[in-house]
């Protein structure tokens, strides 16, 4: 892999005491879309927030979009062209949906070239017959369209996206994951998704790595994990599996 725009070298990190990732490699290349799969706790949410700054590495090195980002605070990450929609999306509740994304577009650091909030509408059309309406209010799909429309409207450059389909209906999934393959297809969006439904993630990617208890298990092409065998050992614990 060439042009990485997200490069993870030798990251051990964790919470308090205990250690959730485990001298971990990872890589973005510029223009692709890479799915993060692995069991629960495998540790695919504390890669993302090592590389969004929230959370910081006891080891190793990170680097988003050419610069070492050691130290820097997520807002510094995020102005380096970033954004990082975690698990359960992330609004703001007593904002109507139009307050959100006026919110999300001007104040979006280092963005010069913001989108609208017909982007977002285009988008998702259902968030523009709900723009008047409290964002707390919203459905959980709903709300899951909101959070990934406030990120597509600060252009990013690497948009992580942790969970898009957790507790959603499949037609609702299937849109989301839709918009996720235009962002990177139309707009050249690098995407990293962690995501359950393996085959929903493998369709839209081009790379695939599988974490198994902080440990990268697989990198390569995504279409060639399921041959692999190392989903089987990932998610239904089997020993001996192993990456490249």
């Amino acid at each position: 892999m060439s042009g990485l725009l997200v490069e993870v070298r030798g990251v051990r990190a964790g919470y308090g005491g205990l250690t959730a990732l485990f001298r971990v490699n990872f890589g973005l290349p510029e223009g692709s879309v890479v799915a993060l799969l692995g069991p629960n706790g495998a540790g695919k949410s504390t890669l993302l927030r090592v590389i969004a700054g929230s959370l910081r590495p006891r080891e190793g090195t990170v680097r988003v979009c050419g610069t070492d980002v050691a130290g820097r605070s997520p807002w510094e990450v995020a102005a380096l062209g970033l954004c990082h929609v975690q698990e359960g999306g992330g609004v703001f509740q007593e904002l109507t949906v139009r307050e959100n994304l006026t919110l999300a577009r001007d104040l979006a650091p280092g963005s010069s070239e913001r989108g609208s909030l017909d982007d977002a509408f285009d988008l998702f059309p259902v968030l523009k017959q709900r723009q008047s309406q409290r964002a707390g209010s919203l459905s959980g799909g709903e709300k899951r369209m909101l959070a990934l429309s406030r990120a597509v409207l600060t252009r990013p450059k690497v948009l992580l996206v942790d969970e898009p389909s957790l507790g959603l209906a499949p037609i609702v999934t299937g849109e989301i994951f839709e918009v996720l393959a235009n962002l990177n297809r139309e707009l050249g969006v690098s995407i990293v998704v962690v995501e359950q439904y393996v085959d929903r993630a493998l369709a839209v990617a081009d790379y695939a790595w599988v974490l198994t208890k902080g440990v990268v298990v697989f990198s390569g092409q995504a279409a060639e994990v399921g041959a692999s065998g190392v989903l089987a050992h990932a998610y239904l614990g089997g020993a001996g599996a192993s990456g490249r």
